[in-house]
């Protein structure tokens, strides 16, 4: 019999209410309150829990998990345990789940990891493929009880719950239940995570996108630069959301920047590129935010940034179809100066450079006298980057000897 899962009881005991929990199963417990067992009524799911456990999960609810019979906004929380790889239109399903938690109610999902199960060998399942699954109701062949029909690993469930703009509040890899999986929940009003455990949790395997191996991707990075030429050459050069700085590394700029909320990530920074906590505080004649502006990070704060610290130029590269639409704000902030969509892995990316003032070009001896960024000391146990400081300090100004200008 697997344990509970303390991650579920410290997020669903205090909701109050009624929840349900989908394919409950007596051997995988979860324990919470005011909880419906809710499933099909399969011979073989009897069968296959008696073999386990000698027992098995009486039923409260009969139901197929993709049309449930609640009223709109009537439960604290969905519950599933290896559940919702078993569907072959997720998104209808977790579409089904959305509508029948109340505002503030949570859909909890632990979901098998690819590397961790007997799906190791199968190639995953892409945002493209779901989107086509429900859109067009054609599926895979298979409808055999049991059989998987999507295989995922951790942010590959971040960005589907990015899509349906679900907004992510936990997030565990590895799951502390079965522990071959990883758990997600999001809540219906919820903010997103605002630290640094999903994106920790992402980079637990480098290169968890396979930026730096993927074609499309060194096709998208020489893009920019090639865009970025006629612009520069800048000194003070910021990019929002770095990852392990595969980008940032080879921007056209004296000094190289990077805002990223993953510890992780941005200790494997090249050594030409230094990590900033508060880059409100200063200035850059160039920021690059490129994969960020989506619902699952903190866009508003990003945008914020670019409007405070922006003097020059500013390039925004974004998959079309995930990123929030309040990105259009910098056209008015700013003034769009290109903007451009190419094909890109099974998706459009969206490019635009904006220019927030005009720059004179920077000539070698004028470097020393452009503030450079503030950063904290490596010492200083850093704060979650995400979290807005309520009151941020002053800029330090450069000293004409530091022998980093």
């Amino acid at each position: 019999m697997f344990r509970e899962s303390a991650l579920a009881h410290s997020l669903l005991d205090n909701l109050g209410g009624i929840g349900i929990e989908i394919g409950a199963a007596y051997h995988n417990p979860f324990g919470i309150p005011g909880m419906l067992y809710t499933g099909l009524n399969e011979e073989f799911y009897r069968t296959s829990e008696i073999q386990t456990s000698g027992t098995w999960r009486k039923l409260d609810v009969i139901t197929r998990g993709e049309v449930l019979p609640f009223a709109d906004n009537s439960l604290s929380y969905v519950l599933t345990s290896h559940v919702l790889e078993h569907f072959a239109d997720p998104i209808g399903v977790l579409r089904e789940w959305w509508r029948v938690i109340r505002p503030g109610g949570i859909i909890f999902a632990i979901v098998p990891h690819k590397e961790r199960t007997f799906d190791a060998n199968r190639v995953r399942t892409t945002l493209a493929e779901l989107i086509a699954r429900n859109k067009t109701g054609i599926y895979p062949d298979s409808d055999r009880l049991g059989e998987h029909f999507s295989v995922w690993i951790t942010s590959d469930m971040v960005e589907l719950m990015a899509y349906l703009q679900y907004p992510v509040i936990a997030l565990q890899d590895v799951d502390d239940k079965v522990g071959n999986g990883f758990a997600i929940a999001v809540q219906k009003g919820g903010k997103h995570m605002e630290n640094m455990n999903v994106l920790d949790a992402q980079y637990k395997t480098p290169d968890p996108w396979g930026f730096q191996s993927h074609p499309d991707d060194a096709m998208r990075k020489a893009r920019i630069l090639e865009l970025l030429k006629p612009y520069g050459p800048f000194v003070n050069a910021l990019d929002i959301g770095a990852g392990e700085g595969w980008i940032t590394k080879d921007l056209p700029a004296k000094h190289l920047f990077g805002f990223e909320g993953s510890d992780t990530a941005a200790s494997r920074f090249p050594h030409n590129v230094t990590r900033v906590l508060d880059p409100e505080n200063s200035k850059y004649d160039l920021i690059v935010a490129t994969g960020v502006m989506y619902t699952q990070y903190d866009p508003a704060r990003f945008l914020d940034i670019i409007k405070k610290s922006a003097t020059h130029i500013v390039l925004v590269s974004s998959i079309k179809s995930l990123e929030v639409p309040d990105v259009a704000q910098l056209a008015t902030a700013g003034k769009l100066l290109h903007s451009e969509e190419f094909q890109y892995r099974e998706y459009v990316q969206h490019l635009r450079i904006f220019e927030f003032g005009q720059a004179e070009p920077v000539e070698e001896e004028k470097a020393a006298e452009v503030e450079k960024p503030v950063v904290k000391p490596a010492a200083e146990k850093p704060e979650p980057v995400l979290k807005p400081k309520s009151e941020p300090p002053a800029p330090a100004a450069k000293k004409k000897n530091d022998p980093a200008a």
